[in-house]
């Protein structure tokens, strides 16, 4: 994602106001209150998150970047609306959120209208998501700057045993990155990491925190490995 409309983005919807207001049930319709949007959160080991190791590390930092972009659904206090439309308003910025509850799945899209840091925005479809109300799957886009072109794409989806997927493709340049990442239920797991569907790195982790880590080339030979062993 540019890194401009990621900042104005973050800062329209996660940074400028106070926090979200309460959340109905998600099996209730979003008419006069507005219902969030629930990416799951990805829990670790303590062992793997108080772990000094480098890839260690590195692996925590990816698996809480993706609880960051749920503030960029969180509808705030100053928002007006009812009945699946809410606007607010920043200096010359106008965002309004639409949502839909049919057939068990909740819908999202944010419009913005107006000027900012000398952009114009004109009906502008930022993001979209859906997620079924039992929040066991779902998907998120955001939308290049001023585009229909999908910049990045989110899905995410919880098994009949608790084994949760999250599958994350950026499309910001000619190089398609993308991550997937497996949560079991007893939070071991797996990161994966692909560069043009080509995999770059494997990393995995099991229930006390202790992990393997794999690099790869272009042809899928491995480059380096590691392990780490869970902090006590």
């Amino acid at each position: 994602m540019n890194p401009k409309v990621k900042k104005l983005l973050l800062f329209l919807l996660a940074g400028m106001f106070l926090a979200s207001c309460s959340k109905k049930s998600p099996t209730e319709p979003a008419n006069s209150e507005p219902t969030q949007l629930e990416i799951k959160k990805i829990e670790v080991p303590s062992g793997m998150k108080s772990s000094a190791d480098p890839k260690a590390i590195q692996t925590v930092s990816l698996l809480n970047f993706v609880d960051t972009y749920k503030g960029l659904f969180q509808i705030p206090q100053t928002a007006v609306g009812d009945n699946g439309k809410f606007t607010w308003t920043r200096g010359n910025l106008s965002a309004t959120m639409f949502q839909g509850n049919t057939d068990g799945k909740i819908s999202w899209k944010l419009v913005l209208n107006g000027t900012e840091n000398g952009k114009t925005y004109n009906n502008w479809v930022a993001l979209q998501a859906g997620q079924s109300t039992d929040q066991k799957s779902g998907w998120m886009k955001i939308y290049k700057e001023n585009s229909t072109e999908v910049a990045s794409k989110w899905t995410w989806t919880t098994d009949a045993n608790g084994k949760y997927t999250f599958t994350m493709v950026s499309n910001n340049t000619s190089v398609i990155n993308k991550i997937e990442i497996i949560s079991n239920p007893d939070h071991s797991g797996e990161l994966d990491q692909y560069t043009n569907n080509i995999l770059t790195a494997k990393t995995i982790w099991d229930k006390d925190g202790n992990g393997q880590w794999w690099e790869y080339d272009e042809q899928g030979n491995i480059t380096n490995s590691g392990s780490w062993k869970a902090s006590s």
